[in-house]
């Protein structure tokens, strides 16, 4: 069984456009299918509000397409309730992958 990751919002916009800021050990666990990659459904807020604000104009395509995109890069979207704010709260503030 793999181990899983939950990746936040600037970990996932750098890997959908192949940014150099992402470093080789996150890409090495992205692609890794034996790795269960978790995004929280704030991304997708994340994402939409900045591309509406002008903020991430580059961003079109994954807000029109976001599910399929996820799907696509074998991610696995994770909503946000009470129970996992309690699990994850009080976490790093880095903006690398965590495990989970």
């Amino acid at each position: 069984m793999g181990v899983s990751y939950l990746i936040d919002t600037h970990i996932l916009l750098w890997w959908l456009f192949n940014d150099p800021k992402l470093n080789a050990e996150c890409r090495d666990i992205l692609q890794n299918p034996a790795h269960h990659i978790l995004v929280s459904s704030v991304s997708a807020w994340e994402i939409a509000t900045k591309y509406r604000i002008g903020k991430l104009p580059e961003a079109k395509q994954i807000v029109e397409e976001y599910s399929q995109i996820l799907c696509q890069a074998k991610f696995i979207e994770l909503a946000i309730t009470s129970l996992r704010f309690a699990h994850f709260q009080g976490g790093s503030s880095d903006c690398g992958p965590r495990q989970v």
